[in-house]
């Protein structure tokens, strides 16, 4: 488990005193955070302790006699080139390593080697590593052309008051994280101290502010799951921090599955919202933070939070980027606040999403198939983590994502939002009816405007990739209408990549988010909107080179 020195905000439950910890009276105004920013630190491999059941794998590198359970191959591509393999060098190092006990040691291996969590094969615990620094020697980014890779996932044991017998087997099912960070040996006047311990031990480590990712880049990471695979078959949906994404997974002959993914750097961020701790605020922060309760636990906690509970916190709230209600809970607060940049950097990052319970439903009935799990891409901040809700009546499919209206600097946030589905789980998802080939989507702003346009459908190895670029945040409602091709025109087998326009800067209100709304909210570049009548009907048309439909006048 990893400490960070450098803490930006803590979750503070609402105190029952009239005053702080320090006998300072409470704020009197409350931040909300919303955070997609993941340091890259040294994460490690850690088997089932007496002192602690929970259990941790890092996959190693494939190499020597590491054949499955490991990372097979690091590759990129540049400008849509050919993709070239980068190297293995070593495991992410580790400073002032210190052990309370001899003891402790038995588990591990030394810190610089490639297995450092010795395996355990009777309770399904293969050979652990760490994070492993990769060397893609044509991918130079600012400072080297060396990379931080993760492939890191968690487990639980079948009899938790008897963690280490061998009987106690471990089931992988839990947290499941893929990152790729740049990196770069010279720490000196550039990265931040962390620390951390596991099994007892405690060591320090250094995590770096990371450099812009080369442009026009993507990256591929490969690797192999056999005595680990039901993490693919347990972790539902996956939420990507990265763009023009393709996922695969491969069964191969020995049992084992190649799970695939690639795509390229988008843009994570720290969000803040912050409003006056009034009773009408005190009001819809409640339903907001019952909202997110409700979909956690359901009936089964009764929620309560007063307003006396409210003055008395310490004004600060973490809400989860892929947490159930985090759209709904969003959408309430910037009625209170706009959200407004305060990080900004570029991430390549996959992860599970939290469905439970609320969601679960729909994956219910499609577990026993053991169907390859759904990914969501996204530069949203706020993303729902359930599947796609479908309707048969209208032919619809329901997401919703939330973000700053404008970035940092002042310009237009653009959004894209990717959804890469197992064929077979979109169909026992959604019915045949919702695999047609062609599709568009509206997106539904804050303020009510919705904006339509047509998205790009694709089927490669399997999954159906729904693609949808060029609309503008704040917290946005989509429905992807599937509907018959009036051609017969088979399923594209790829898509191109998506480039994104160039940055339009706001002259409303430059370096701040502000919710947006209909007379003020900046256009993406080279669309435009038009308001076109017949009669008393109007209908808003928004095109690169918009038209009334037949029997419509431009107003």
């Amino acid at each position: 488990m990893i400490k960070q020195v450098i803490i930006i905000s803590l979750i503070l439950l609402p105190t029952t005193s009239a005053f702080a910890g320090d006998g300072s009276p409470p704020p009197t105004t409350m931040d909300v955070l919303v955070s997609t920013i993941q340091n890259v630190v040294p994460e490690l491999s850690v088997p089932p302790q007496v002192s602690d059941p929970n259990t941790r794998l890092v996959l190693p590198p494939c190499v020597g006699d590491i054949k499955n359970d490991c990372i097979v191959s690091v590759e990129y591509s540049i400008a849509g080139g050919a993709w070239s393999k980068g190297e293995f060098i070593e495991s992410m190092p580790l400073k002032n390593l210190s052990w309370k006990s001899d003891n402790s040691k038995t588990d591990f291996n030394e810190s610089n080697q490639v297995v450092f969590a010795k395996p355990r094969p009777d309770q399904n615990f293969p050979a652990g590593g760490k994070t492993g620094l990769w060397q893609l020697r044509g991918a130079k980014h600012l400072k080297s052309d060396l990379y931080a890779v993760t492939v890191f996932f968690a487990g639980e044991v079948s009899d938790r008051t008897n963690p280490t017998a061998l009987a106690t087997k471990i089931l992988w099912n839990r947290e499941f994280k893929i990152q790729i960070g740049t990196y770069n040996r010279n720490e000196t006047n550039y990265g931040r101290v962390c620390s951390g311990y596991f099994a007892g031990a405690n060591f320090s480590c250094e995590f770096i502010n990371i450099d812009k990712f080369p442009p026009n880049t993507k990256f591929r990471i490969n690797a192999n799951f056999l005595k680990t695979k039901s993490i693919l078959e347990n972790s539902p949906w996956l939420i990507g921090h990265l763009i023009n994404t393709r996922i695969s997974t491969i069964s191969n002959s020995d049992g084992s599955q190649t799970l695939v993914i690639e795509g390229a750097p988008t843009t994570s961020a720290l969000v803040q919202a912050k409003f006056e701790k009034t009773p009408s605020s005190y009001v819809t922060y409640s339903t907001a933070m019952e909202i997110r309760h409700k979909l956690y636990v359901g009936d089964r906690y009764p929620f309560e939070y007063t307003y006396q509970n409210f003055l008395d916190s310490q004004g600060s709230d973490n809400l989860s980027p892929a947490e159930p209600g985090v759209v709904e809970a969003w959408n309430l607060i910037e009625k209170l606040a706009p959200f407004k940049y305060l990080e900004q950097e570029e991430s390549w990052l996959v992860r599970t999403a939290t469905v439970w319970p609320s969601g679960a439903q729909l994956l219910d009935k499609c577990n026993s198939e053991k169907f390859s799990s759904g990914l969501l891409a996204s530069n949203a901040v706020g993303t729902n983590p359930r599947a796609p809700i479908w309707d048969p009546s209208t032919k619809e499919l329901s997401y919703s994502v939330a973000s700053p209206h404008l970035k940092a600097n002042g310009s237009t946030n653009i959004g894209f939002y990717e959804l890469s589905i197992d064929q077979r789980l979109a169909q026992c998802l959604w019915g045949k009816d919702a695999l047609q080939y062609k599709a568009s989507i509206s997106v539904t702003s804050l303020d009510g405007e919705k904006k339509i346009s047509t998205i790009n459908l694709a089927s490669r190895d399997g999954f159906i990739t729904f693609r949808a670029t060029g609309f503008t945040y704040s917290a946005n409602a989509i429905q992807v209408k599937l509907s018959s091709s009036s051609n017969g025109a088979e399923l594209k087998n790829d898509l191109p990549d998506y480039v994104f326009p160039m940055e339009q800067i706001s002259k409303e209100a430059p370096k701040i988010a502000v919710t947006p709304n209909a007379s003020t909210s900046p256009r993406v570049i080279q669309r435009t909107t038009i308001t076109c009548i017949k009669g008393k009907v109007t209908k808003k048309v928004t095109a690169v080179s918009p038209k009334c439909p037949a029997g419509y006048k431009k107003k």
